[in-house]
């Protein structure tokens, strides 16, 4: 993600522990998962990954609505849907948003489902 310059999670090296089936633990950012009203969820609940810290964006330059759209108490959000066990491991559970930025080309995830975007 562009919005961030580093990697945001990672699976530890042992001898931590690894999980599969996860995105790791967080790696340089805080990230959280919020509801749709912006509220912090506690860990096991299902919502939207958002990630804050030195290394991700503070807003978008003279783009007020991208701002007002991607940020929620300075807290980006990432348009994943993900839930964080009691031990801060994060598994993505879906996606929010419905379009992504290929190489900046706009495309829609229905027309990747319906296979006109290869």
């Amino acid at each position: 993600m562009t919005e961030a310059s580093y990697q945001m999670s990672s699976n530890p090296l042992p001898p931590a522990e690894r999980k599969a089936g996860t995105v790791g633990i967080a790696a340089g950012p805080e990230v959280a998962i919020i509801d749709e009203t912006g509220k912090l969820l506690q860990k096991g609940e299902i919502g939207e990954i958002v990630i804050r810290g030195d290394k991700v964006t503070s807003g978008y330059e003279n783009n007020p609505k991208a701002n007002a759209e991607n940020f929620t108490n300075d807290w980006f959000r990432t348009g994943d849907q993900g839930v964080m066990d009691a031990q801060g491991y994060l598994s993505i559970t879906g996606r929010l948003k419905t379009i992504l930025n290929r190489g900046g080309e706009k495309i829609s995830l229905r027309e990747v489902d319906e296979g006109s975007v290869v």
